[in-house]
């Protein structure tokens, strides 16, 4: 194994651990709202630190978004809105059905690879309706 595919399987098992522990600090909170809590971690984890990071890692970053063109900022600006009605309903549906719940339904449009490289997308019905039945 060279340098490379260690540090790639090394950043995946921080991805993982990141993504399976991002709701952990809401267990202690309990006080709070759910809104409040999304709210806070929205801000944290969307704006403050990957802005902190650009300003860090980017040089020269507003100059960088000057030279940008109208269309080149609103697809992202429009995709990262997207992204944020996503989040808000994912809140929603931590709030409603809980941790494990919420991450146990599987996204209808994550796919498998079968031996042949034939893709084979499941079908969302059974995660509806067990959503409908909460």
């Amino acid at each position: 194994m060279g340098h490379p595919v260690v540090a790639g399987v090394f950043l995946v098992m921080v991805a993982g651990l990141m993504s399976g522990t991002c709701m952990l600090p809401s267990k202690f909170v309990r006080a709070w709202k759910w809104e409040n809590v999304w709210l806070v971690f929205s801000m944290v984890s969307l704006v403050i630190i990957p802005w902190i990071l650009a300003f860090v890692f980017v040089d020269h970053l507003v100059e960088t978004y000057r030279a940008l063109t109208f269309q080149q900022l609103a697809i992202p600006i429009l995709l990262g809105a997207g992204w944020g009605i996503a989040q808000i309903l994912f809140g929603v549906s931590v709030k409603r059905l809980g941790l494990g719940i919420a991450y146990a339904i599987p996204n209808p449009r994550r796919f498998t690879e079968t031996p042949k490289r034939i893709c084979a997308i499941p079908h969302p019905a059974p995660s509806n309706i067990g959503m409908a039945s909460c």
